[in-house]
C-alpha cells in the first residue's frame, strides 16, 4: 500500500534516516540562496512598506544583513537588522543539534518539535521588534 504524502513527511523528518537525508540539503539551499542574494539582489525590490509609510518592516536591511555575514561582517549585519542575525544564530544552533542527532546520536530523538505557543512566541517578537525599530531613539539608543 502507498504511503500518505503526511506519513512520508513526518518519516523524513522524525526518523533519524530521514534527517540523515535532509541534513546536507540545509547548506545546500542556504548557498543557493547566499549566491542569489549576491548576484541577483538587484532584481529585488524596493520594501514597499518603506515607500509608502517612511518606516522599517521587520525585514528591512535583510538583504544588507544577509551580504554582510556571507563575508563575515557581524558588526555590520547587526545594524542592518539585528533580528535576522539573531534567527540566524538560532538556525545554526538548531542545524548543529539536527545533525548531531541524525549522525553522532545512538538513542535518536527528534531534534526540536515546534508547538502552537512558539509561532506566537515568534509573533510577539518580530511585532515588538517592528515597533522597536520604529521609534525615534532607536539608531541613538542601540547603534
Amino acid at each position: 500500500p502507498m504511503q500518505k504524502p503526511a506519513q512520508s513527511l513526518r518519516r523524513l523528518l522524525y526518523t533519524q534516516r530521514g534527517n540523515r537525508l535532509l541534513a546536507p540539503l540545509f547548506p545546500l539551499l542556504g548557498l543557493l540562496c547566499g549566491l542569489f542574494l549576491k548576484y541577483g539582489s538587484r532584481l529585488l525590490p524596493n520594501c514597499l512598506f518603506y515607500d509608502l509609510f517612511h518606516l522599517h518592516c521587520p525585514g528591512c536591511g535583510g538583504v544588507r544583513a544577509t551580504l554582510s555575514l556571507l563575508r563575515a561582517d557581524i558588526p555590520s549585519a547587526f545594524y542592518y537588522n539585528p533580528l535576522l542575525v539573531c534567527f540566524y544564530a538560532f538556525l545554526l544552533a538548531w542545524y548543529l543539534l539536527f545533525v548531531y542527532n541524525a549522525f553522532f546520536r545512538k538513542n535518536y530523538r527528534p531534534p526540536f518539535r515546534f508547538r502552537p505557543w512558539h509561532g506566537f512566541a515568534a509573533l510577539g517578537v518580530v511585532l515588538t521588534y517592528w515597533v522597536v525599530r520604529n521609534l525615534p531613539f532607536y539608531t541613538t539608543v542601540f547603534f
